[in-house]
């Protein structure tokens, strides 16, 4: 479950595997081997997990299901993973009466983003991002998803390959429109760490913008949502491992390369 930031409200959801295809393993144990059972819809099976949202009320102890058909597991090989899969495409926006998710298609074609009211369960696309290859919202393998809602739900900031390189952009949710894009070029945002609402700045790593650099290494940027240019925040030659505190206020910044010990700096959201 996902409580809301004023702990009014939670989010869970409703899993359904029922007559999905079981799938069998043998387990070698004295003085007999044990069968293992678990459900598993190979590509092409017409039955396949899915689930459904809900929002309860603490106070009044009352759930309400969120008004969308079923929705496939995308990632499905047993369900603590597709759980996973689900869990890290939920964001509450910065009250209790709405939060944003992502709906996938088997095959990775295809991602909606959907906003859906916790008091009422109606819900509603924001942008529906299709491709002939994967749609993902991060390159990295298990990178939490690189979206963040963004006044008080009125924005979103999101991560997308649609012109051939992963760069951010800025969606006005209410529109369904995207504003404008943030990033862009031939280099790649990996990971969005952090968004400063009151100065409307993202921070974010990228690789292989930086000229005559490793294009695997990773460095700290910033940007403004209203629009400006990138700016480097960790200039050191190396492979940036960046953690902000909780109030977004210092980062701890640990730097390497394969030919060097790693170096723990603490930094201001300058980069100083």
């Amino acid at each position: 479950m996902l409580w809301s930031p004023d702990s009014k409200r939670l989010i869970t959801h409703k899993w359904d595997q029922r007559n999905v295809r079981q799938m069998h393993l043998l387990g070698v144990k004295n003085p007999a081997p044990i069968l293992h059972t678990y459900r598993y819809a190979l590509p092409g099976d017409s039955v396949i997990p899915k689930f459904e949202y809900y929002t309860f009320d603490v106070a009044s102890r009352k759930g309400t299901r969120v008004d969308v058909p079923p929705i496939e597991s995308v990632n499905t090989t047993c369900c603590w993973m597709s759980t996973d899969t689900i869990w890290k495409d939920v964001r509450w926006s910065n009250g209790s009466d709405e939060f944003l998710f992502t709906a996938g298609k088997r095959g990775y074609h295809e991602l909606t983003l959907m906003a859906a009211d916790a008091r009422t369960g109606s819900a509603r696309t924001i942008l529906k991002e299709t491709s002939k290859t994967f749609v993902e919202t991060n390159q990295n393998a298990g990178g939490i998803p690189n979206w963040r809602p963004v006044g008080n739900g009125k924005e979103v900031v999101w991560w997308s390959e649609r012109d051939g390189w992963g760069h951010l952009y800025l969606v006005d949710a209410v529109t369904c429109t995207i504003k404008r894009s943030l990033t862009s070029g031939a280099w790649m945002v990996s990971d969005l760490l952090y968004v400063d609402e009151p100065t409307r700045t993202p921070y974010f790593t990228g690789r292989g913008r930086e000229a005559g650099r490793d294009p695997s290494y990773q460095f700290l940027y910033r940007v403004k949502l209203d629009g400006g240019p990138v700016e480097l925040l960790t200039p050191e030659n190396a492979d940036h491992d960046i953690s902000f505190s909780p109030d977004g206020k210092f980062l701890v910044d640990v730097y390497s390369r394969p030919d060097t010990i790693p170096i723990s700096v603490v930094r201001s959201t300058s980069g100083a």
